[in-house]
């Protein structure tokens, strides 16, 4: 029963949206998802929050197959 919570909340999080390049100017952030492109400005506003920005985003592109790429800017 423990393997299969634990494969659960591991295929789970392989879902979410996380960040794919980033410095205090921009953020990069991939979908793997679409269910999950809500969470991508969530996501790109807690790493511009840390420089006391927000994410404004700049334009969603197709990585591939397995999901999204969103770029967004940070902006104060």
């Amino acid at each position: 029963m423990k393997v299969v919570v634990l494969v659960c909340v591991l295929l789970l999080a392989g879902c979410a949206p996380y960040i794919n390049a980033a410095n205090k100017n921009m953020v990069t952030v991939f979908v793997a998802n679409t269910y999950y492109e809500s969470d991508a400005l969530a996501v790109a506003d807690a790493h511009c929050a840390k420089y006391g920005m927000t994410a404004k985003l700049r334009k969603p592109r197709s990585a591939d197959i397995l999901g999204n790429l969103y770029d967004y800017n940070c902006v104060k």
